[in-house]
């Protein structure tokens, strides 16, 4: 686990220190007791990706360009984006030149937000769905029929809450502590609430430190699209992140859908899925597999053709 010290932030627990607080700005010290309440709160950028796959107009509305018009008629306009990690919400910027009524915007799986107000609207979107290969906007009339006109400028992942805490020597950054901290989200903001009465720590200095779920640079934070998103439109691509390579016979693996299965004919028939995700050295590891249903195979885990835990024979 990777942490970063945040600037200007020395945490010292108890006032009286036998050594002075080393590399500790004595203007930004912040004295803390082993029973206090700790929140700090953070604006977050872009977390994960998604990639515009197509549009679909509906009903009267039309479409010139980028823009999207309405007089008033029943329809609406869709676009669809395939997800190929754990995206859950996003940032999206609207341009609406021309309004009377209200338009409606939903991401699947999400709660309805109105405009009814011209102007560019940046709006924060989410959805409870984690495994559908796309995701779906909806942008319709509301309760009053939309009369005007539109244009989607992006659509931007934003982060999920994903954030690991810890305390760490103020000099090297050894971890000296990690926390489970109670975290809640509120458009771009990530706030974590840190009960300090749950860890035994000791009298002495330290900096509050994090990693973010979103830099995810040695496979240390999750495995590449985990949830096996494939493309639903392309039949018999592979999803990104993933390749499956017969070893012997001809069957291979079938990714997609949030799963990854395979059949095979011959008694030694074998196949290998490989993630695209990099582990690095010096870095520790839990992986947690979820087989829904095994028959008359041997299921392994392995990194660099070492193989980790105990061959898997039933779900």
């Amino acid at each position: 686990m990777s942490y970063t010290s945040i600037p200007n932030q020395p945490l010292i627990f108890n006032t009286i220190l036998s050594e002075p607080c080393p590399n500790c700005n004595t203007d930004y010290n912040q004295f803390i007791d082993f029973n206090d309440q700790l929140f700090f709160q953070l604006e977050a950028g872009q977390c994960g990706n998604v990639e515009f796959d197509s549009q679909l107009l509906q009903g009267t509305w039309t479409q010139s360009g980028s823009t999207i018009s309405s007089t008033g008629g029943s329809g609406g306009y869709i676009q669809y984006y395939r997800r190929f990690d754990v995206v859950q919400n996003v940032l999206l910027t609207i341009t609406v030149t021309q309004i009377t009524g209200i338009l409606d915007i939903v991401l699947v799986g999400g709660g309805i937000i109105s405009i009814t107000a011209p102007g560019t609207h940046e709006i924060y979107l989410t959805t409870s769905n984690s495994t559908s290969n796309l995701l779906t906007l909806n942008i319709f009339s509301g309760a009053s029929p939309f009369i005007g006109s539109f244009t989607i400028d992006s659509v931007v992942p934003v982060p999920n809450g994903g954030l690991f805490v810890g305390l760490v020597d103020p000099v090297t950054l050894a971890v000296v502590e990690r926390f489970d901290p109670v975290l809640t989200t509120s458009n771009q903001y990530l706030t974590a609430a840190i009960d300090l009465s749950d860890y035994d720590i000791e009298p002495g200095c330290y900096r509050l430190a994090i990693a973010d779920y979103c830099t995810n640079t040695c496979g240390q934070y999750y495995v590449y699209n985990p949830y096996f998103n494939g493309d639903p439109l392309c039949i018999g691509c592979e999803p990104i992140g993933w390749t499956g390579t017969i070893v012997s016979g001809t069957n291979n693996w079938n990714i997609g859908g949030g799963q990854a299965d395979i059949t095979f004919d011959t008694l030694g028939d074998a196949a290998n899925l490989e993630s695209v995700t990099e582990f690095c050295e010096d870095v520790e590891y839990s992986v947690t597999i979820v087989v829904s249903s095994i028959s008359n195979a041997r299921f392994k885990f392995s990194v660099d053709g070492i193989c980790y835990g105990s061959i898997i024979t039933a779900a």
